[in-house]
């Protein structure tokens, strides 16, 4: 019945501790720099990757899976992937149906990268991502950090 279905929602929505390390040695360890990129893609690392953006997932998972998704897609051939695996539809969804800010963020990141191929780009299109887009601008309300680039990343960089 219907509590079931909520009860695995809500079992869903908690983030599993090895998830979240996994993800989070993947994203600072195991793709810096186009190498690590090539080397996770070339082991299917894109695919479970992708997988995490269909299901109801916590904030923390969401964030470090879309950081993830936004870095390799800095790459041509993960690019192709993400396309051919299918994985546009699902970040539009992401986009448009999670009402978090960073998470829309990461979102619109990853898609600005997809972006960067002219069929990717049709297909972000087709797939409602840019109205999404648009209504995740006009909902955010401006604050002191919106001046910051949504493509790269704030670090502090004091020598």
């Amino acid at each position: 019945g219907g509590q079931e279905g909520q009860e695995v929602q809500e079992v869903e929505v908690q983030p599993r501790a090895g998830l979240c390390r996994a993800l989070i040695a993947i994203r600072t360890r195991h793709i810096k720099g186009g190498a690590g990129i090539a080397r996770y893609r070339a082991r299917d690392g894109l695919r479970p990757l992708l997988e995490l953006l269909r299901r109801p997932r916590a904030r923390k998972t969401l964030d470090l899976s879309l950081s993830i998704l936004a870095n390799c897609c800095t790459e041509a051939e993960s690019r192709t992937e993400v396309r051919k695996l299918g994985g546009i539809p699902p970040l539009v969804t992401v986009l448009r149906s999670v009402g978090l800010g960073t998470v829309q963020n990461r979102a619109a990141r990853a898609l600005g990268n997809l972006a960067i191929d002219p069929e990717n780009s049709a297909l972000i299109h087709r797939a409602g991502g840019v109205s999404a887009l648009l209504l995740c601008l006009s909902s955010s309300s401006p604050s002191p950090s919106s001046s910051s680039s949504p493509t790269t990343p704030s670090s502090s960089s004091s020598s």
